[in-house]
């Protein structure tokens, strides 16, 4: 499966931000949350939807500091071998001057989303997106998410010392070798998903 559904709308700026999100933030968020706490993120399938969803929101903040992105978790129904499966899935929507951009990192079994869509409610319907429906959706507080005390579920640390790990762990790789960083990349990615470069 490949890893990356995008279009060709994208910026300059867009297409740097999502070669960091998917070639460096991602591959750290998913490599903490193994380190941190394998076994449930193992028991959960490697699932993080929420964690990337709001830790990728702050991130992508960085890197494109003139865009609005918030995190939602959405409400979707999809045909799976025949049946309709519904389930809730936690994404990223970026706004720029009325541009739009979905920002789905968290797929296990699909490629990864960042391409520019229609409207805040718009969510591919191509490829092998075209059997998933999305219902509806409801942000994510963010400032509430980062800024708790309480500890994020699977590796049991403060949210605001997993932003600053994931900005220093993205800093030291992004200066290593491209060679290096891609094989990081698709260790991460061969460990916790069915997804290929």
């Amino acid at each position: 499966m490949r890893l990356i559904f995008t279009d060709g709308n994208l910026t300059t700026e867009e297409q740097k931000a999502r070669d960091t999100m998917v070639y460096l933030f991602n591959p750290v968020l998913k490599f903490l949350l193994m380190a941190e706490g394998q076994a449930e993120f193992q028991r959960f399938g490697c699932n993080s939807c929420r964690q990337t969803a709001i830790f990728g929101a702050d991130y992508l903040g960085k890197l494109l500091p003139d865009y609005t992105f918030s995190a939602y978790e959405g409400s979707f129904i999809e045909v799976v071998d025949g049946e309709i499966t519904p389930y809730v899935h936690a994404y990223i929507i970026g706004v720029y001057q009325g541009r739009y951009i979905l920002v789905d990192l968290a797929r296990t079994s699909k490629p990864l989303i960042f391409m520019e869509i229609n409207s805040i409610d718009a969510y591919p319907r191509i490829g092998e997106y075209k059997d998933v429906h999305k219902l509806g959706h409801n942000r994510i507080n963010l400032v509430s998410a980062l800024e708790t005390n309480e500890p994020e579920y699977l590796t049991n640390m403060i949210p605001k010392d997993i932003v600053t790990m994931i900005g220093n762990l993205t800093k030291s790789l992004a200066k290593e070798p491209a060679i290096k960083q891609l094989e990081f990349c698709d260790m991460v990615y061969r460990e916790t998903t069915s997804l290929r470069r």
